[in-house]
């Protein structure tokens, strides 16, 4: 992937596909089909897409390359149906009240967890990244630290972001065990408590309590067209994808849950899986 316009630190990266047991035959591909490892076709033509930041929000690239002649186009966020008005005001007020009663309700909690955090490692005990929210706006996203703080410094290549169309089929977008995570942060991550700072993103109307979750600029690049439906809607505190396997599901599977939430989404799907949220947070479901 071609750096996006804006640099952008992250505390999440992906686990790198595992490779073909070696000696495995591979098709040649078919006369002008994509090399999946140069993004180079065979008659020449070089296509390659990248994530643009321009007008605070993040757009889809791609271009097509023949000699000197490059054209290059800019992906549009597909439409969809329009959500009932009385769909919306109740989301929004389930978002004010939720929120707003979670925030309070576990205050001491969080000051709790920021003394001991900031007792562990050195830093800022939260974490401040921008991602990718509705019709691809860049919001500042929080949550409590896990990793180091140098670690980008430590492990630039779980920073890449760089893979190709099989790795990107087979990806799994958190390690089992981050060597980037402090001690505190792994316990964090396992009971799901390093995201209760961003209730102040649904709070803020950044993000909604159901909904994908929000990506990372670096990542966009490589969505398909169809897949940018993602971010026709508000990101979401907790999501299909969150019930249904979160972190042992790969990338693709993730991108599959998100986009039939976007599709089907309604009232009672929302309290449906906030109410199953419930479940996956005490069972520790799918979490590391």
């Amino acid at each position: 992937m071609a750096n996006s316009g804006s640099s952008v630190g992250g505390e999440v990266a992906a686990r790198p596909a595992r490779p073909l047991p070696s000696g495995r035959p591979q098709a040649a591909p078919a006369p002008g089909a994509p090399d999946p490892n140069s993004g180079t076709t065979a008659t020449g033509v070089e296509e390659s897409a990248r994530a643009v930041v321009e007008g605070g929000r993040v757009h889809l690239e791609r271009s097509v390359r023949d000699g000197d002649l490059e054209v290059i186009r800019r992906v549009a966020i597909p439409p969809r149906r329009r959500d009932s008005t009385r769909y919306l005001v109740t989301a929004r007020a389930l978002d004010i009240v939720g929120s707003a009663a979670l925030l309070l309700a576990t205050a001491p909690a969080v000051a709790l967890l920021w003394l001991v955090i900031r007792i562990d490692s050195k830093g800022s005990p939260i974490f401040r990244q921008q991602r990718v929210g509705h019709d691809g706006k860049l919001f500042t996203f929080y949550k409590f630290r896990t990793m180091y703080l140098d670690a980008r410094e430590r492990f630039p290549e779980l920073y890449a972001y760089d893979y190709d169309e099989e790795q990107v089929e087979t990806l799994y977008f958190k390690l089992p065990y981050d060597p980037r995570c402090t001690r505190v942060g792994r316990w964090l991550r396992r009971t799901s408590l390093d995201e209760l700072p961003n209730l102040y993103n649904v709070l803020r109307g950044d993000m909604t309590l159901v909904g994908p979750r929000p990506e990372s600029p670096e990542m966009v690049a490589h969505y398909r067209d169809d897949q940018l439906l993602k971010f026709s809607v508000k990101p979401g505190l907790t999501g299909l994808a969150q019930v249904s396997g979160r972190n042992i599901l790969r990338f693709q599977e993730t991108l599959a849950h998100d986009l039939a939430y976007v599709d089907a989404r309604n009232t009672r799907t929302d309290l449906r899986i906030l109410r199953r949220t419930v479940g996956a947070v005490v069972l520790m479901m799918g979490a590391h």
